[in-house]
């Protein structure tokens, strides 16, 4: 069973992960969706006089409650015994545990198994912690998230459902264990990269992760409080981005006027940018804009 469990862990973490991002989005169209009703609500009111309150507040105000409802539930992490699931979740089958806890227990060995489990899954772990000795981080963070996910709800669905044979306590020290070796994983790669859009990318999924697990009561405030300390590192990193893609362009730069020679280029290539307004009704083509192509 601690073998095929152990496989499944990758599949178990990912479709959690993938129910959570699919909960965020349906969260934030719902947010976007009454935030248009409360819009058109205030406009109607404004006709017949009766503003209720400053758009422009109230819309900050509505967003920052939908941004930071994760944090409002901070205060309520703590043993892995209180869950708060939203999403249905593949756990994994307990019937060939079951099965070794009802003999060991016939047999007065319970405690031995206890003992032989909690050993075997915490070295389990120790070798699904570690990121993959050879290839990138970049390639293959997304399956060690996944996994260390499915790992934990596992263990979680155990103290559960297994009658006995993991403790809260047992579940907290493997979690510990974990969140050290997340954080030294993430402070020696992350500071390798140096692309912001896989530094947001990876940003984002462990997030996810943190969110995801936080529904199985895992303490992941350590874990959220670093990731999100990355940001002076990805601004730093898209600045330099930026200063490379501005010096490129000022290199090509010609330093003429740009030139249009139809409706339908100034409709796909200065409106996306409402440039647009350069053209005036009626004039020939082509025409000479106050600004270069770049």
């Amino acid at each position: 069973w601690m073998v095929k469990v152990r496989e499944d862990a990758a599949k178990i973490g990912e479709e959690a992960i993938s129910a959570m991002m699919e909960q965020r989005r349906m969260e934030e169209q719902l947010g976007e969706s009454r935030h248009r009703e409360f819009e058109q609500a205030n406009e109607d009111d404004e006709h017949n006089g009766h503003k209720l309150v400053s758009s422009s507040l109230s819309s900050k105000k509505f967003f920052q409650t939908v941004e930071t409802h994760d944090d409002a539930l901070e205060g309520e992490e703590g043993s892995s015994s209180i869950t708060r699931r939203v999403f249905d979740v593949p756990y994994p089958s307990l019937l060939e545990l079951h099965t070794c806890v009802a003999v060991h227990e016939a047999l007065g060995r319970k405690s031995q198994f206890r003992s032989y489990y909690n050993e075997n899954r915490r070295m389990q772990l120790q070798l699904d912690i570690q990121p993959p000795a050879s290839g990138s981080f970049t390639q293959s963070y997304r399956a060690y998230f996944y996994r260390v996910c499915g790992f934990f709800i596992a263990e979680e669905h155990v103290q559960r459902e297994a009658g006995g044979v993991v403790s809260n306590a047992d579940v907290d020290a493997l979690w510990e264990i974990a969140l050290k070796t997340l954080k030294r994983v993430l402070r020696t790669e992350l500071s390798d990269l140096q692309d912001p859009s896989m530094l947001l990318q990876v940003k984002d999924l462990v997030l996810l992760f943190c969110a995801t697990l936080r529904e199985f009561g895992y303490h992941i405030a350590p874990l959220r409080e670093y990731i999100e300390d990355s940001r002076d590192q990805y601004l730093s990193l898209l600045r330099r981005s930026f200063e490379v893609t501005v010096r490129r362009l000022l290199e090509e730069e010609e330093y003429r006027p740009m030139t249009v020679h139809s409706k339908e280029e100034v409709e796909a290539k200065l409106a996306p940018f409402k440039l647009d307004d350069c053209v005036r009704e009626g004039e020939t083509y082509p025409i000479e804009c106050k600004f270069s192509r770049t």
